[in-house]
């Protein structure tokens, strides 16, 4: 089974005392090093950590198909990774009105907003300036929107 890593960009609790892990993070334990303690899963973490493989396996394909459809066009390399990331800019959802920007879906990795809206909408919905994406999820945390197992950015 592949491993995933805590991501200290994002919430995570730490394990007191540390038996076996050091820190928890979206239902998965993790060492003092950031490694995945696999001992530790149970059911539902192995589920949630197989879909999360399928999911990056899909989007690891698609993006070799999309590089392999590119270069069939001509473009070289250099055209083909600017395709790439301005493809994937373009799936963040740009909306004009900051209110229309639902912060609950984006903790949950339900729509992606560009950052700078996310920034606006936490300023427009709550008067809070957030400073980075993780001080956003904190915030909603701590104000009962979301709960930690929800968050998936």
């Amino acid at each position: 089974m592949a491993s995933i890593t805590l991501d200290k960009s994002r919430p995570f609790g730490v394990v007191f005392p540390p038996e076996g892990a050091h820190f928890y993070q979206d239902g998965f334990y993790f060492t003092h090093g950031g490694d995945l303690v696999e001992d530790m899963l149970d059911d539902e973490a192995t589920k949630k950590l197989k879909r999360r493989e399928a999911s990056a396996a899909a989007e690891k394909r698609r993006d070799e198909i999309y590089r392999e459809e590119l270069a069939k066009q001509g473009l070289d390399e250099g055209e083909i990774s600017e395709a790439i990331a301005e493809q994937k800019a373009t799936n963040a959802e740009v909306v004009e009105d900051p209110k229309a920007v639902d912060l609950v879906a984006w903790a949950k990795g339900q729509r992606k907003y560009v950052f700078g809206q996310v920034r606006k909408a936490f300023a427009d919905q709550y008067g809070f300036a957030v400073a980075d994406k993780r001080n956003g999820i904190e915030f909603l945390i701590d104000n009962g929107k979301i709960v930690e197992d929800d968050v998936a950015i």
